[in-house]
């Protein structure tokens, strides 16, 4: 951003959430919930530009450590189907490799390998 829009180079956009208390309440109800052992589901909506990702990269903060929180973004002109679902997933299993050790990631190799019938 330079002078020519009257804004220095300091400028940064606000990381806070406003007006979204009580949906982030909502959520740690839910997700207190499923770490107590219940199963939960939750589908954040809204128009363009609200919030909506900034409210859950919120929430991937609070998780707790025993949980986890998996997000996808849908992308309206994509043709993949379930594309949301698939990128949950996929961010779900990179956040779990991350954090893994060499020997824990290895044998998560051979499982995943030997479920899938794979040699190479």
């Amino acid at each position: 951003i330079n002078a020519e829009y009257g804004l220095d180079s300091n400028f940064a956009l606000s990381q806070n959430l406003y007006g979204r208390h009580q949906n982030m309440l909502e959520l740690l109800k839910q997700l207190q919930s499923a770490n107590l052992g219940s199963r939960a589901y939750c589908l954040v909506s809204g128009k363009p530009g609200i919030g909506k990702s900034a409210l859950i990269k919120a929430l991937v903060t609070f998780a707790p450590t025993q949980g986890c929180v998996a997000f996808g973004k849908y992308v309206h002109y994509t043709k993949v189907p379930f594309y949301a679902l698939r990128e949950a997933l996929r961010g779900l299993v990179h956040r779990k490799i991350n954090v893994l050790n060499k020997e824990e990631l290895e044998s998560w190799k051979n499982r995943i390998c030997y479920a899938f019938d794979y040699s190479g």
